[in-house]
C-alpha cells in the first residue's frame, strides 16, 4: 500500500497555526481546580449547557470542568504519561474539527493539526511520538497518523470508504480501526506502515469502537450483532417470518471482547439498552464505559469480563466518550 502524504501548503499551515497558543480560543475557567496525581478519567459532557470535556477521579468523585468556550470538544484522550490531554474542538471554525492538546488541568490549550477538515478520535500511540485520528480531509474519511506536535501527516488507510475510530495496539506496531470498505461496519487492523490490512470480524452486524487491551491479547468493540433486527438479516424490503420477528427485537449495542486476531467473541455486558465506547484501565482489569440507562447517558466502570457493574455518573444531561489515566503509582516514577 501507498502511504500518502499531506500536500505541503496544507502542512505549512498547520505548522503556522500549532505555534499559536489559542488566547482567543481558550477557557475562562476558574483557579481552583486541582492539579493533584491521581487516576483520572476525562471525558465529554452536555452538563453546563455546552460541550465541555470535565474529569472525575475513578470512583467518579470530584468531577472538575477542563474546557469553557462557544465551540463543542470532544474525544478526549490522555497522553500515555498522564499529563496532557488530546481533544478535537470546532472553536476555530464551526464546520471544522481541529486537534488540540492541553494540560491534564485544563491549561494551557493549544493547537497542533488544523488541516481545514472534520479531524475526530485521536489516540496517542504509546511511546507518546504519534497520535492516530481519522479525518475527512479528501472528502474521505480514513486513518491518519501526525507526529504528537501535529507534524508529518500520513494517510493510512487511502480508502474510497470510511474509516474511523482508531486505537494502537500496545507495541506501537499496529492500529485497530473501523472500516466500511466491506459494506458495514467492521473491526479491522493494519500495519502503522498502512499495509496488511485485515478484517477481524467480517459480520453482517455493526462492529465499532474498537480498544486494545494494555496486554495486547484482547480488543474490546462495539456490536449489535446479537440483537439484529429481521431486516438486518434477510435484507431490505423482504418480510421476515414471524417467528423471527418475534426472537429478535430492535437492534441495540453492548461490548463485547475478542483475542486479538478476531477469535473468541464474547459479549460481556447483554444490556437491553446501548453500552459503547468501551476504554480498559491500565491493568486490564476494568473497562470504563458508557452506557443508555434510565432513559440517560452516564458512565459505568466494570470488571473486564463485564460483572460488578458500577455507575460513575448521574447526570441529566450526557456524559460521554471516558478515557481513565494512569495510576499515581505510575506517574509518581516518571
Amino acid at each position: 500500500m501507498i502511504l500518502r502524504k499531506i500536500v505541503p501548503a496544507i502542512a505549512c499551515t498547520c505548522l503556522t497555526m500549532m505555534i499559536v497558543s489559542c488566547g482567543g480560543q481558550g477557557d475562562d475557567l476558574p483557579e481552583s481546580r486541582t492539579n493533584d496525581t491521581a487516576q483520572k478519567v476525562v471525558f465529554e459532557s452536555t452538563r453546563d449547557g455546552g460541550y465541555d470535556l470535565y474529569r472525575m477521579n475513578a470512583d467518579g468523585t470530584g468531577i472538575e470542568r477542563l474546557t469553557a468556550n462557544k465551540g463543542y470538544n470532544r474525544d478526549p484522550q490522555w497522553s500515555p504519561d498522564g499529563t496532557k490531554i488530546v481533544f478535537s474542538s470546532n472553536r476555530i471554525k464551526r464546520t471544522q474539527y481541529s486537534l488540540f492538546v492541553m494540560n491534564a488541568d485544563g491549561s494551557v490549550p493549544t493547537l497542533i493539526y488544523n488541516p481545514g477538515a472534520v479531524c475526530s478520535n485521536p489516540t496517542w500511540s504509546p511511546d507518546g511520538s504519534k497520535i492516530a485520528l481519522d479525518s475527512n480531509l479528501y472528502h474521505e474519511r480514513n486513518i491518519y497518523v501526525i507526529n504528537q506536535d501535529g507534524t508529518d501527516p500520513v494517510n493510512l488507510t487511502n480508502n474510497d470508504e470510511k474509516n474511523y475510530y482508531p486505537t494502537w495496539s500496545p507495541d506501537g506496531k499496529k492500529i485497530a480501526f473501523v472500516s466500511e470498505r466491506s459494506g458495514n461496519p467492521d473491526i479491522w487492523v493494519i500495519n502503522v506502515d498502512g499495509s496488511d490490512p485485515v478484517n477481524l470480524t467480517n459480520s453482517v452486524a455493526d462492529d465499532i469502537m474498537p480498544s486494545w487491551s494494555p496486554d495486547g491479547i484482547h480488543i474490546a468493540y462495539v456490536s449489535n450483532r446479537h440483537s439484529m433486527s429481521p431486516e438486518m438479516i434477510l435484507g431490505k424490503g423482504e418480510t421476515p417470518p414471524d417467528e423471527l420477528t418475534t426472537i429478535l427485537p430492535d437492534p441495540d449495542n453492548d461490548i463485547y471482547v475478542m483475542n486479538a486476531d478476531g477469535s473468541d467473541v464474547r459479549n460481556i455486558t447483554n444490556f437491553n439498552g446501548h453500552d459503547f465506547n468501551p476504554m480498559w484501565n491500565e491493568d486490564g482489569s476494568k473497562i470504563i464505559f458508557v452506557s443508555f440507562r434510565d432513559r440517560k447517558r452516564d458512565i459505568f466502570i466494570m470488571n473486564a469480563d463485564g460483572s460488578d457493574v458500577q455507575r460513575l455518573t448521574d447526570d441529566k444531561d450526557m456524559d460521554n466518550r471516558p478515557d481513565i489515566s494512569i495510576s499515581r503509582e505510575s506517574w509518581d516514577t516518571e
